[in-house]
């Protein structure tokens, strides 16, 4: 019952319902009154997303996709992960850090895709202006329509067999993977 209120809460207004606060939220229900901060609610979210995180795979093309275009160009990632030290550890077990100049996690500056102000927040820290960024996302209502609003270029990573359907927002490419994305660079440039 109290997630279901957390999460319809976070979906009405875009805030991201940081981990921690979750936990102790919960606990408050059942009377236990431990600050989000505490060690131990710490330490139970880490042991609780510490199997999420090494279940997580990455495709080995995706280094040299990665290490082209952090070559020519400025790389950001921006995620809705209510956990930001879990953001993290995962960039960090792949060692994907390097090739990005900006990491904007939900968690930690409180608003999710596809909210306008998470989208800011990348485009400050990476000092570029809307029309000229591509944002490369593979959830159309969290990463294209937030994009489309904010003034980027949007590319739909999508699975073949996923069913591409624009209401709000049309991305400006739709491609299968990230190496394919390679192709079309110039189209959207």
């Amino acid at each position: 019952m109290i997630r279901i209120k957390q999460k319809e809460r976070s979906e009405r207004t875009l805030r991201e319902y940081d981990m921690c606060k979750r936990v102790a939220d919960t606990l408050r229900f059942f009377r236990y009154n431990i600050p989000p901060t505490s060690e131990i609610i710490g330490r139970a979210v880490d042991a609780y997303m510490r199997p999420y995180i090494n279940s997580l795979k990455i495709n080995q093309s995706t280094y040299g996709v990665l290490g082209t275009l952090a070559a020519g160009y400025e790389l950001g990632v921006v995620t809705n992960f209510a956990y930001s030290s879990g953001a993290y550890q995962a960039l960090d077990r792949f060692a994907l850090r390097p090739f990005f100049k900006a990491v904007v996690v939900s968690g930690e500056i409180g608003w999710k895709k596809p909210s306008e102000r998470i989208f800011a927040v990348a485009l400050r820290r990476l000092s570029i202006p809307p029309e000229k960024a591509i944002f490369v996302g593979d959830d159309y209502e969290a990463d294209i329509v937030g994009a489309k609003r904010m003034g980027l270029k949007a590319v739909l990573v999508s699975r073949a067999e996923d069913e591409v359907v624009c209401f709000d927002a049309r991305p400006d490419l739709v491609v299968s993977n990230l190496q394919e994305l390679m192709g079309h660079l110039d189209e959207l440039i």
